[in-house]
C-alpha cells in the first residue's frame, strides 16, 4: 500500500509540474488587433489525469495580418509540455521571418523530424487580414476550424488538411488555402479535447460542434464559454484549448501602425489549480 500511495504522490507531482511548464510557455499577452475581437480559453485536464500537449498562439504578422495557431502534441506529462513549448517557438519564428502558413507548417515538421525524439503533433495556422475578411489556412492533421456567418449558418473549414506533424519521411511540400469571413461573422479554432468525449461514444464530433454554434450571436468571449459550456459542462480529463475571433472590421478596412499587447481574458492555469492538484 505505501507503494500506491508513492505512486499517486510522483503522479501528481509530474502532473503539476507539467501545468506549471505549460503556465510559463503559454503566451501571457496576445497583440490588440483592430478588426478581430478576440477570446482564448484553456481548460487543463483534470488533476487525476496527465497535462497534455496543447498549445495556442496569437501573433501580429504586421500591421494588417495577425496570425492565429492552435496545435495539440501526442503524449501527456512534462515531455508534451517541453514539446508544446519547443513548437510554439518553432512556429513564431518561421512566421515572424516572413514565411506563409504552408511553409511555417513544412518548416516545423522538418524540425521534428530532425530533432529524432519521435514527438507527432497537430497543428492549424491561420492567418487572418480582418481588413480583407480573408483566412489563409494550413492545417496539419488538426481539427478544422468553425467559422460562423453573420446570419448565424456554421461550416467547417476543411480545407489544406495535410498530415499531422512528426510522421517520416517529413512531406516535400504543404498546402494552404483561403476562405473569406463576413464583417460580424466568427471563427473557432480549438483542439481535440472538446470534441472527443463526443468520438469516444460514436458521434460525429465537428458536426456536433457546428450544432452548437449554429445560430450563435455574440462576442467571442461568450462563444468561447458557449461552446465549452455545452460541450465540456463538468471539464475534461483532456485538456482543452479554444480560441476564439469575431470580425469587427468593414471589407477593405486597413489598419495602421500597431498597437501595445493587451492582456486576452484567457481562463487558464492558474496557482490555484496547481495547489489543488497538489493537494489531491
Amino acid at each position: 500500500q505505501r507503494g500506491y500511495w508513492e505512486a499517486q504522490h510522483h503522479a501528481e507531482r509530474e502532473h503539476a509540474i507539467a501545468l506549471s511548464l505549460q503556465h510559463d510557455l503559454l503566451p501571457r499577452a496576445v497583440p490588440e488587433v483592430t478588426g478581430l475581437d478576440l477570446s482564448v480559453r484553456y481548460l487543463p485536464g483534470e488533476a487525476g489525469s496527465h497535462a497534455g500537449g496543447d498549445w495556442y498562439d496569437v501573433f501580429e504578422l504586421d500591421a494588417n495580418r495577425v496570425g492565429l495557431v492552435v496545435g495539440d502534441v501526442t503524449g501527456h506529462g512534462v515531455a508534451a509540455a517541453a514539446a508544446m513549448g519547443r513548437l510554439r517557438v518553432a512556429v513564431l519564428a518561421h512566421a515572424l521571418a516572413g514565411l506563409g502558413p504552408a511553409d511555417v507548417v513544412k518548416r516545423v515538421d522538418t524540425l521534428l523530424d530532425q530533432m529524432g525524439t519521435d514527438e507527432v503533433a497537430t497543428m492549424v495556422y491561420v492567418v487572418a487580414d480582418p481588413g480583407r475578411g480573408r483566412l489563409v489556412v494550413a492545417n496539419a492533421g488538426h481539427p478544422p476550424p468553425i467559422i460562423i456567418e453573420p446570419n448565424g449558418a456554421a461550416r467547417q473549414v476543411d480545407i489544406a488538411h495535410g498530415r499531422l506533424l512528426g510522421v517520416r519521411p517529413p512531406l516535400p511540400r504543404r498546402h494552404e488555402d483561403v476562405t473569406q469571413i463576413s464583417s460580424g461573422g466568427h471563427f473557432l479554432l480549438y483542439t481535440d479535447g472538446l470534441i472527443e468525449p463526443l468520438e469516444r461514444a460514436g458521434q460525429d464530433g465537428i458536426a456536433h460542434l457546428c450544432r452548437v454554434a449554429e445560430g450563435f450571436a455574440g462576442t467571442a468571449q461568450e462563444l468561447c464559454d458557449h461552446v465549452i459550456g455545452e460541450l465540456a459542462p463538468e471539464g475534461t480529463s483532456d485538456d482543452i484549448c479554444v480560441l476564439a475571433a469575431t470580425l469587427t472590421a468593414q471589407p477593405h478596412q486597413r489598419r495602421r501602425g500597431r498597437r501595445r499587447p493587451r492582456q486576452l481574458p484567457v481562463r487558464a492555469i492558474t496557482p490555484d489549480s496547481l495547489s489543488r492538484s497538489e493537494r489531491r
